[in-house]
């Protein structure tokens, strides 16, 4: 029988704003580069757990799970499906929310350098192929929740093996502390059971002794990216020019 750390509750919170640009990146949340990089989240792994049936939240360190908005599900913390170590967290949902949030773990309080290079880096799999969830990054509630992105440009698919997702991001000037809220509130997912491991915040310190050059870098395309304010930290690294988007589309021609 599955032990488990099992635990519901209501409560309210903002949505989440959509943003910005990503760089899908796999396996590297502790190499980019040639240098190492530091984790800086806590109890990502969920070792700092017990695998109990206890209520007491404060058991799930760094974590805090949220079931509203006429969602249903459990959280436990369990030691029978582990990508490494001894623990995980499995997600089972019975209903959905109004929103991919309305259940939701969160990684809460990690601590970044505005400016700097972050990696989110986790595992995750399924009871049953087909379930479906998303995994971002955001500011606290202090700066409303806003998002500073997310795997993919929207949901992503999960099957009975384990598959690493990750990205990396810049936290803009204003956020010195950040939170991972991982979405499991899909009708996709009713049923199921949804298992997460080994998430890491990984900090990846530029070498100032490295001169990055784009992608396509001295190739025969450019490749570019759109911009705002806080991604204009770092985007000669990846980018070779920035496309127009909005701004590029004519507000009138005028007759000739």
């Amino acid at each position: 029988m599955m032990n488990m750390y099992t635990y519901k509750r209501r409560t309210t919170m903002l949505g989440f704003s959509l943003s910005i640009f990503f760089i899908m990146i796999f396996g590297l949340a502790a190499h980019v580069h040639g240098q190492e990089g530091t984790v800086v989240n806590v109890n990502g792994s969920f070792e700092n757990s017990n695998v109990t049936m206890s209520g007491d939240t404060t058991s799930v360190e760094g974590w805090q799970f949220f079931v509203q908005d006429g969602a249903e599900g459990r959280y436990a913390i369990i030691d029978s499906v582990t990508k490494a170590g001894n623990r995980a967290l499995a997600v089972s949902v019975e209903a959905v929310g109004t929103d991919d949030w309305s259940l939701g773990a969160v990684n809460e309080d990690i601590l970044v350098e505005p400016g700097e290079n972050y990696i989110l880096a986790l595992w995750a799999r399924a009871s049953e192929d087909g379930a479906t969830a998303n995994f971002t990054v955001g500011q606290t509630q202090y700066r409303n929740f806003n998002e500073l992105g997310r795997v993919g440009s929207g949901d992503v698919r999960l099957t009975t093996e384990w598959q690493e997702f990750g990205f990396s991001f810049s936290p803009p000037a204003n956020a010195d502390t950040i939170r991972v809220p991982l979405h499991f509130s899909f009708d996709a997912n009713i049923g199921k059971t949804i298992y997460i491991d080994s998430v890491t915040v990984t900090h990846i310190p530029q070498d100032p002794g490295v001169e990055m050059t784009p992608i396509a870098d001295g190739q025969d395309k450019w490749i570019g990216n759109i911009w705002s304010g806080p991604q204009i930290q770092g985007f000669t690294n990846y980018w070779n020019q920035v496309t127009a988007e909005n701004a590029g589309k004519w507000g009138h021609v005028e007759g000739t």
